[in-house]
C-alpha cells in the first residue's frame, strides 16, 4: 500500500486558524470584561464622592460680640451716726431776794386851841408817806434732799439646833491592849484607824490609815476602834455619818 504523505501547505492554514480563533476569543473576553466592569467602575466613582461629601461637614463660624457686664453703681459712703446727745442738767432758777420793807415814819403835830368856853383839845395830824405794806416773805428755803436710808441688814436665820455642824466624836473610846509579845520586842509606834460611821453612829467599816510598823500593834488598835462608840457627823442639824480617825500610841513606858 502506498503511504499518504502530509500536505505541507495545510499546516500553515491551521496555524492561521488558531491565531484568528485566539484573537476572536481575546476580543470577546475583552468586550465582556468592559461590559461588566464599566457599570461597576461608574457606580464606584459615583458612590465615593457621595461618601466624601457625607464625611465633610460644614463648619460655620459666627462672630458674636459679647457685651461687657454693666458697671455696678458706686457704693455710697456710710452715713455717720450722730453721737447720742447727753441731756444737759436743768439749771436751777435764781431765787430773787426781795428787799425788806421800809418802816413808814409818822409825823405827829400837837395843836393848842383857845380854852374860852370850849374844851381845848388836841388834834393829831398824821401824815404818812404811804400806806403800810404787808411784810414780804423772805427767800424760800429749799429743804435738803434726805439721804436714802439703808435697808436693814438681813440676819441669817437662827439654826434649828444648838450645834448645826459637828465632826464625829467618840462617845466611849475603848483603850487598846498592848500585846505582850510586842512589849517584849520593844515595839512602839502610832496606829491611825479610819472608822466609817453611818447616820446613827454605828461602825460600818475600819481600815488602817497609818501603820505603827508592827502588825500586832495595828491589830490591837483595830480591835479597840471596833469596840468603841461614836456619834455621827452633823451638817445643818442633820446626821450624815462621817469618818473618824481613831489614834492609838503604843509605847513600852506607857504600856
Amino acid at each position: 500500500m502506498a503511504q499518504q504523505q502530509p500536505n505541507p501547505s495545510a499546516q500553515p492554514d491551521r496555524k492561521h486558524a488558531w491565531a484568528w480563533r485566539f484573537i476572536y476569543t481575546a476580543f470577546a473576553l475583552s468586550l465582556l470584561f468592559h461590559a461588566v466592569a464599566t457599570p461597576l467602575l461608574t457606580q464606584f466613582f459615583k458612590i465615593q464622592p457621595e461618601h466624601q461629601q457625607e464625611q465633610v461637614s460644614k463648619v460655620t463660624v459666627q462672630k458674636m460680640k459679647i457685651k461687657p457686664p454693666p458697671t455696678p453703681p458706686p457704693t455710697p459712703p456710710p452715713t455717720p451716726t450722730p453721737p447720742p446727745s447727753t441731756p444737759q442738767p436743768a439749771t436751777p432758777k435764781p431765787v430773787k431776794h426781795q428787799p425788806k420793807p421800809q418802816q413808814v415814819k409818822v409825823n405827829v403835830q400837837r395843836l393848842q386851841g383857845n380854852t374860852a368856853g370850849t374844851t381845848g383839845g388836841s388834834a393829831v395830824n398824821a401824815s404818812s408817806k404811804g400806806a403800810e405794806a404787808p411784810p414780804a416773805a423772805g427767800p424760800i428755803a429749799t429743804a435738803a434732799p434726805q439721804a436714802p436710808t439703808a435697808p436693814p441688814a438681813t440676819q441669817p436665820p437662827a439654826p434649828a439646833c444648838a450645834m448645826p455642824n459637828r465632826d464625829p466624836q467618840p462617845t466611849n473610846k475603848v483603850p487598846a491592849d498592848y500585846p505582850e509579845m510586842a512589849k517584849q520586842q520593844g515595839a512602839s509606834g502610832e496606829t491611825d484607824i479610819a472608822v466609817t460611821l453611818d447616820t446613827t453612829g454605828h461602825v460600818v467599816a475600819t481600815k488602817i490609815a497609818k501603820s505603827a510598823g508592827n502588825p500586832l500593834l495595828d491589830q490591837a488598835a483595830m480591835a479597840a476602834a471596833k469596840q468603841s462608840s461614836f456619834s455621827p457627823q452633823i451638817a445643818n442639824c442633820k446626821a450624815v455619818g462621817g469618818v473618824y480617825i481613831f489614834q492609838v500610841v503604843f509605847s513600852p513606858d506607857n504600856g
